[in-house]
C-alpha cells in the first residue's frame, strides 16, 4: 500500500503505484496446487439435490491429470480451449488444467447458438472445446465445420469424441511446471 502523503492528488498515487508481480506465476497453479490441501475448495450441488465437496488437494490432482490427458492431445503452450459449460465441478477443472499447461481458456457460455460459437471458436483458433450432452450436438456441428477440434465430453464417452473422465483417468498425477508469467494470456 502506497502512504498517502497529505496533498496527494490521485494522479500522484497513480504515478507510484507499481505492482510487485513475480517473475514466475501459473494461474492454475496458484489456484489449486499452491493451497492447503485439505481445504475445502468447492462444493457442487447436482440438479438432483446431490452434493460433491472438493478439497484443494483433489482439484490439484484431478486438475493436473486432466492437463497430461489435454497434453497428450496435443494442446500446448498459447492453445486455445473452448469451454461450454454449464457451472459444474468440470468447469472449473477444465480452465484450471488448461491454464496449468500455459494455454489460454476460452470461457462460452451455454446459451450461444452456431453462430456464436462458430464466431468465437473460429476467431480463437481453439484447438479443443469441452462441453456436455446437452450442448453436444450445437458445439460438435461447429467443431466438425470448422475442422481440426478436439471436442471433449463431460459426460459418458460419447464415440467419436474424447472422454472427460478418461483423459483424467488416463492422464499421469504429476505435471512438470510450465514457466508462466504474469503476462502469460490465461484467459
Amino acid at each position: 500500500m502506497i502512504p498517502r502523503a497529505p496533498g496527494a492528488t490521485y494522479e500522484d498515487l497513480r504515478r507510484q503505484f507499481d505492482w510487485e508481480l513475480p517473475p514466475r506465476f501459473n494461474m492454475g497453479v496458484a489456484c489449486a496446487d499452491q493451497q492447503s490441501s485439505d481445504a475445502p475448495a468447492l462444493i457442487e450441488v447436482r440438479p438432483d439435490g446431490d452434493r460433491a465437496e472438493y478439497s484443494f488437494g483433489e482439484l490439484a490432482n484431478l486438475s493436473s491429470r486432466l492437463a497430461n490427458g489435454l497434453r497428450s492431445l496435443g494442446i500446448e503452450v498459447g492453445d486455445r480451449v473452448g469451454v461450454v459449460l454449464p457451472q459444474r465441478v468440470e468447469t472449473g477443472l477444465a480452465h484450471l488444467a488448461v491454464w496449468k499447461l500455459g494455454a489460454i481458456s476460452v470461457p462460452m457460455t451455454v446459451l450461444f447458438g452456431p453462430q456464436a460459437l462458430t464466431y468465437r471458436l473460429g476467431d480463437s483458433a481453439a484447438k479443443a472445446v469441452v462441453t456436455d450432452r446437452e450442448h453436444l450436438e450445437a458445439v460438435a456441428g461447429v467443431a466438425a465445420e470448422l475442422g481440426g477440434i478436439t471436442v471433449i465430453v463431460v459426460d459418458d464417452a460419447i464415440h467419436p469424441h474424447e472422454a472427460f473422465w478418461d483423459l483424467i483417468a488416463d492422464g499421469a498425477p504429476a505435471l512438470p511446471s510450465v514457466p508462466t508469467t504474469p503476462d502469460t494470456p490465461a484467459c
